[in-house]
């Protein structure tokens, strides 16, 4: 796909600056302690000011992760999604460009992580029916890009993984769709079949 295949009227979603700015902080906090640890080198002493070569090296983490973030963004038209992935700029002549149609969509899960709720962003994961996802890290407006795809498609519309009560709701959903009632205590009893008696000193299979 190229740019000009995007829709003018397709809605515009970026991710948060924590997309650069959290692996960037782990890697060059690292590249601090070891330098400290280590006293320093050859190389740094030879610097004129003391923290020079802890800039570069952060300049060099920083910068690639900065470039690819801020050339990612994601689109949604009535009918598909468009990923814009980033990279370099001086060794990518093209944007990247990769659609997924709503079709071909199964479910959405939203995932925040350890820090994703309370910094605001969540990683959004694109099911396809053929069993292939695609993970969208540090999506903001998480809640509205979700809101617009299920507006548009006849998915569930479950935007977080399915636990305690929700699970439950699901499970009784599915039994009532297919006519069923879970049997427990006497009334499991009651549900045998009259003169129907399982053989005795047998394994009986169960279903």
């Amino acid at each position: 796909l190229d740019e000009s295949d995007i829709p003018s009227h397709a809605q515009l979603f970026k991710q948060s600056h924590w997309a650069w700015l959290m692996s960037s902080i782990i890697w060059v906090g690292i590249l601090v302690v070891i330098i400290s640890i280590s006293g320093g080198s050859s190389l740094g002493d030879a610097f004129l000011f003391p923290f020079a070569l802890e800039s570069l090296m952060a300049l060099i983490i920083a910068g690639p992760r900065y470039l690819r973030w801020k050339q990612t963004a994601y689109y949604l038209s009535d009918d598909m999604i468009y990923m814009t992935l980033g990279g370099f700029t001086f060794l990518q002549k093209k944007k990247r460009i990769i659609g997924i149609d709503f079709d071909s969509i199964a479910n959405l899960e939203l995932k925040h992580g350890v820090f994703g709720r309370s910094l605001g962003y969540g990683e959004v994961m694109v099911i396809l029916k053929d069993k292939r996802a695609a993970k969208l890290q540090y999506l903001d407006e998480y809640e509205g890009f979700m809101n617009l795809i299920n507006a548009n498609t006849e998915l569930p519309g479950l935007d977080e993984d399915p636990s305690g009560e929700r699970l439950e709701a699901m499970h009784d959903e599915t039994l009532r769709a297919l006519g069923e009632e879970t049997p427990s205590g006497e009334d499991a009893d009651a549900e045998s079949t009259p003169g129907e008696e399982q053989p005795k000193g047998k394994d009986f299979p169960v279903e």
